[in-house]
């Protein structure tokens, strides 16, 4: 058999090349300053809530007579708040009447448009991320991609100075603000902000209390029977706004980034006519 020196050689050649030269790069996706760019975490794990009335239709069937009888009283409740322009008061609570369990969804900008102390809860939480963000990206070295920041829940009380409706519809609610934060060098440093607003509340009666509305009182004991009656189930209320973005300026002192707070609401207002209602 004939050996061709010349095709041996090439072929060598071309093996050597192979192995010397560097893997290749995928530019597209190859972090900066070691840090990989990161999305926004979007709505976190819901809180932990207390028990609330108990276990969904743990009374006897025996039991529920008065509940039953009460069910009616809750439902002209519910007419008595409408009437008197509490329409998310009555949403919530016509949803919790409807027995199905299932999350209720609500606009954050509607709350902050009707409750500024909520909104300005929020934009405080919301400053305290980012200027947060930017230091931790300057101390870091990472400029130029995006950083993912995660307030965790809040505490906010509605009270019913602030707003009878939203007092009636949640009152202790919770709320988180989420996204991502692309610093640029600068003195003070500053960054391309992109921001959600999270809202959190257990629908639930725990005894204790009673609320008037218009004719009507009704108290969290006979409210929450409804629920171990299996007449009514609690359930949980969730929001989240859609992204927004604005360019933050770091206040070292932890102050205002430039924020401009939650974005404005829609013009439906969850009257009659409302189809999220």
């Amino acid at each position: 058999m004939s050996l061709d020196i010349g095709s041996v050689v090439s072929r060598a050649i071309e093996a050597f090349r192979e192995q010397a030269a560097p893997p290749p790069t995928d530019t597209a996706t190859a972090p900066t300053c070691g840090c990989g760019p990161e999305a926004n975490p979007g709505y976190p794990a819901k809180p932990q809530t207390d028990p609330g009335a108990g276990v969904h239709g743990s009374q006897p069937w025996y039991a529920r007579g008065d509940d039953v009888a009460f069910e009616q009283v809750a439902g002209a409740a519910s007419t008595a708040a409408d009437a008197l322009g509490y329409t998310n008061a009555a949403r919530h609570l016509n949803h919790y009447l409807g027995n199905s369990g299932e999350d209720l969804t609500v606009d954050p900008a509607r709350i902050a448009r009707d409750v500024r102390q909520f909104s300005q809860s929020v934009e405080q939480q919301l400053d305290a991320q980012v200027n947060a963000a930017i230091e931790q990206a300057v101390a870091d070295g990472c400029y130029g991609e995006p950083i993912a920041f995660d307030s965790g829940w809040q505490g906010f009380y509605i009270g019913k100075d602030m707003n009878a409706d939203w007092f009636y519809a949640m009152g202790g609610i919770q709320h988180s603000v989420t996204g991502t934060v692309v610093v640029h060098p600068g003195d003070p440093p500053t960054a391309e902000v992109s921001y959600q607003t999270h809202v959190f509340d257990r629908y639930n009666w725990d005894g204790g209390k009673e609320t008037p509305i218009g004719p009507v009182t009704i108290t969290d004991q006979q409210m929450g029977e409804l629920h171990t009656a299996g007449l009514a189930q609690e359930y949980d209320i969730v929001g989240s706004t859609g992204e927004a973005t604005y360019t933050a300026t770091y206040d070292p002192a932890g102050g205002s980034t430039g924020n401009p707070g939650i974005p404005e609401a829609g013009n439906r207002d969850g009257e009659r006519s409302d189809p999220g209602r």
